[in-house]
């Protein structure tokens, strides 16, 4: 088991003026899942997401990661299992324009001290399966969005996490560049075993995961399981939810 949370709250404000972020949720990722949330905008998908990672903490409840009480570390601690045990994709990249792409790619492995020959091998796996070998030495500002993501997305699998955490990661891109990071994303999934909670508003991203829960106001709403279905088929499914639960996630 990967993640498990239960009664997971999250409160924001204070002085009489609170906002309840999350309310109550109780959920379980199992290791090799690729699970998607959506929901409206101040549904609460980030806000789980940030917890999730330890960017942020909960207000109440429980939450084990791999096993590890997350309330329970101390920041060196957390920093420490961040480096080690997540990945992160984000919208817009977070790559750094003064390092190449290779360097961006392994700077989780060095600053981490993983040995020089073991980075080199790690890099030109993971630009091998995500198709970025001819760009390593060129720099992000001189690379299309799609790579950009897919450089995103090499580093945060270069570790080899347990889990992978991705905020809109297609948000920014294209349909064909969005179409490739999302397949190559299902191919770690399903090659590499990665465990991967996709945080999206579009269905068509939403299609690639194998479950979906969908979030409202704080607490979950409804959940849609691929049980077997084609991609095309899932994405009929969730057009079919969004219409039932009333628009767009």
């Amino acid at each position: 088991m990967i993640v498990q949370a239960r009664n997971v709250s999250k409160t924001y404000g204070s002085n009489g003026h609170l906002n309840k972020a999350l309310d109550n949720i109780t959920m379980t990722i199992l290791e090799g899942e690729f699970v998607g949330l959506m929901g409206p905008s101040g549904a609460g998908k980030t806000s789980l997401l940030n917890i999730f990672s330890t960017i942020d903490t909960a207000s109440s409840g429980e939450i084990k990661i791999m096993g590890k009480d997350i309330n329970a570390m101390k920041e060196a601690e957390l920093a420490n299992f961040r480096r080690h045990e997540l990945g992160f994709v984000f919208q817009d990249y977070h790559l750094l324009d003064t390092l190449s792409v290779k360097d961006n790619i392994v700077l989780p492995l060095a600053l981490s001290g993983v040995p020089v020959h073991e980075i080199e091998k790690r890099a030109q796996e993971i630009a091998h399966k995500l198709d970025l070998v001819d760009v390593l030495s060129q720099f992000p500002y001189q690379i299309s969005g799609g790579q950009k993501q897919r450089a995103a997305v090499a580093r945060a699998m270069i570790a080899k996490p347990r889990l992978v955490l991705a905020d809109e990661p297609t948000g920014a891109l294209d349909s064909k560049a969005a179409t490739d990071v999302l397949e190559r994303l299902q191919t770690l999934n399903q090659t590499d075993r990665a465990t991967i909670l996709l945080v999206t508003h579009d269905a068509y991203a939403a299609s690639f995961c194998q479950r979906i829960i969908f979030m409202k106001d704080g607490r979950f709403d409804q959940e849609l399981d691929r049980r077997g279905r084609s991609r095309v088929e899932f994405f009929h499914v969730i057009l079919d939810m969004l219409a039932t639960l009333g628009g767009n996630a």
